[in-house]
């Protein structure tokens, strides 16, 4: 199974051990620490934002459940290789995916929801232990720089209009 995570950096495929993951009680136990979630769990594929802007239209489409064309061309790519079910935290944004490039979703959202605490807890760590260690250490600045744009998007303020 794949589990998307919306980071502010890009959009993240993680890979996971469907047999070991089954039930949302043994998820807790089995990721306790950053070591033991790394061996269950794997980075597949990261599409990352070239930009605050891309980053910004990006998540205010995904609070609006809605994906934009850069998700779905991300997903399409990466499931049209294999026949895995993917797992998405928000329904209404996986009944759009799925709708959009009918791809298989995974139902126990219980399990999702799970996973993707997991995901967020760890996540410095999975990506680091993954082929891209330089965006685990940019990370914290995206993040920074993301939550300051959406803050202005949703109060409609901008700084050009400022005046002294």
């Amino acid at each position: 199974m794949l589990i998307l995570f919306e980071t502010p950096a890009g959009y993240a495929l993680f890979s996971v051990d469907d047999d070991k993951v089954s039930k949302p009680e043994n998820i807790k136990t089995l990721f306790k620490d950053a070591s033991q979630a790394s061996k269950l769990i794997s980075l597949k594929a990261f599409h990352r934002f070239e930009n605050t802007t891309e980053a910004l239209s990006a998540m205010t489409a995904l609070v609006e459940s809605k994906p934009n064309k850069a998700l779905l061309k991300f997903l399409k790519k990466q499931t049209k290789k294999s026949n895995t079910k993917i797992g998405v935290v928000d329904a209404k944004l996986a009944g759009s995916i799925k709708d959009e490039i009918g791809v298989s979703l995974e139902l126990n959202q219980s399990v999702i929801t799970e996973l993707h605490r997991s995901i967020r807890t760890h996540l410095p760590q999975l990506i680091s232990a993954s082929s891209t260690p330089e965006l685990a250490s940019d990370l914290h600045q995206m993040t920074l720089g993301l939550s300051h744009s959406l803050s202005r998007y949703k109060l409609k303020f901008s700084p050009d209009k400022l005046t002294s």
